[in-house]
């Protein structure tokens, strides 16, 4: 009967996280205008307003109204975006890594690699 007992301090435990995050999260007031608005009437028409207003607006932008400066790259500096990796410049940045961390889905930390 252990488990149960365990079991009724987690639960306790839950409802009081829930309790307390639901207090937390609870809006007892806006400022509104330079006014202290509690009234729950008051607020939710304020809120549905802006809520209203905020989205009425089109928020799309037209692409073609758009005029787009992109950066080019010289034929060198694309070149270099192909250049093979050389094999210090590997172990310089393997060996700066936290040695906790796995780099890929294979959970090889960089600490193995590092050996």
């Amino acid at each position: 009967m252990l488990w149960l007992k365990d079991m009724d301090r987690n639960t306790s435990y839950f409802k009081r996280s829930a309790r307390i995050r639901r207090m937390m999260n609870t809006v007892n007031g806006l400022w509104i205008h330079d006014r202290w608005v509690t009234s729950p009437k008051e607020l939710n028409h304020f809120i549905l307003d802006l809520f209203l207003r905020h989205f009425a607006k089109s928020r799309l932008v037209d692409s073609f109204d758009v005029d787009f400066q992109f950066s080019v790259l010289s034929s060198e500096e694309t070149q270099s975006l192909e250049v093979g990796f050389m094999e210090d410049e590997v172990r310089r940045t393997v060996s700066s890594c936290d040695g906790a961390k796995a780099p890929g889905p294979n959970d090889f930390t960089f600490e193995f690699y590092k050996h």
